[in-house]
């Protein structure tokens, strides 16, 4: 899913393909005539105007007044009745910039070989793989969980480290977001009030995670975005767990669930990770 920065606008795009899997238009040389994202919640933010740029390739602008951080929907609408959807998130931060990426190994300087959107896609897979690892987002994003009440001050929501309550509703119902706390083990108080029981019948919308990612973290995210995009996900022995050589039998470090399977990242997102948090 593509990522804007909070406060930074950008452009939203949209590749389309013809049953051969090359680029095609949806309806002729036709720009999108409605272009519509909603937030999280299904609510309308804004429509704007799609453009057409060449075969297969549309765009849309996002303004810098998108400042909720938040997952967004997009559903591209066509005359001729069809419609695409894609998305994108508004964070507040990335855990390093390509510029920072590239000068971290000489190897990754040149744009041709490692073009400007193929690090930003690998920055966004490690960022991915990092939060999934550690139990914790390491850079400051939005999550709207739908929980379920249990009659009592506090819940626990999706993720920890809970930097700001955005907005709750409690049975359908608004409630003042200053009447709620969050904390870095994940819990949602309520200070004024409860939960009531049901199913799912809490609404809130939070900001989580590290603002900035701790420096351990970003050195150990760039190193193993190196692998991924240098490397190819740890060459050819991506598969093996051992190797016979001369000076005897050599273990292997593999990815695994929690783990990337570099010793050295690991071990920093252990350091860093949801256990450490409610440690």
């Amino acid at each position: 899913m593509d990522k804007l920065l909070k406060g930074a606008g950008g452009t939203l795009s949209l590749l389309t393909y013809d049953s051969t899997g090359a680029l095609g238009d949806v309806d002729g040389t036709n720009a999108p005539d409605l272009v519509t994202v909603v937030d999280s919640a299904g609510t309308t933010v804004t429509t704007p105007t799609g453009v057409r740029n060449s075969t297969g390739n549309y765009s849309a602008p996002i303004p810098v007044t998108y400042t909720t951080l938040d997952t967004f929907g997009v559903t591209w609408h066509w005359t001729n009745g069809v419609s695409r959807t894609s998305g994108f998130e508004v964070v507040a931060g990335v855990l390093f910039s390509v510029a920072e990426f590239r000068a971290f190994d000489p190897a990754l300087v040149s744009t041709v070989t490692y073009p400007y959107q193929r690090v930003v896609d690998i920055r966004e897979a490690v960022e991915e793989r990092f939060s999934s690892c550690a139990g914790v987002s390491f850079t400051r994003r939005g999550t709207r969980d739908y929980l379920d009440g249990n009659g009592m001050s506090s819940i626990l929501a999706s993720w920890p480290r809970i930097a700001r309550v955005v907005s709750v509703k409690i049975d359908g119902i608004a409630q003042t977001a200053s009447d709620f706390k969050g904390y870095d083990t994940g819990r949602l108080e309520h200070t004024a009030g409860v939960f009531s029981s049901g199913f799912q019948n809490i609404e809130v919308l939070y900001e989580h995670g590290y603002d900035p990612p701790p420096f351990p973290i970003v050195e150990a995210a760039k190193r193993y975005g190196r692998e991924l995009i240098v490397k190819g996900a740890f060459d050819d022995m991506s598969s093996a767990t051992s190797i016979q050589t001369e000076l005897g039998l050599m273990r292997i470090s593999q990815p695994s669930e929690g783990k990337v399977g570099i010793p050295e990242v690991d071990a920093v997102l252990a350091d860093y990770g949801h256990s450490a948090l409610v440690g």
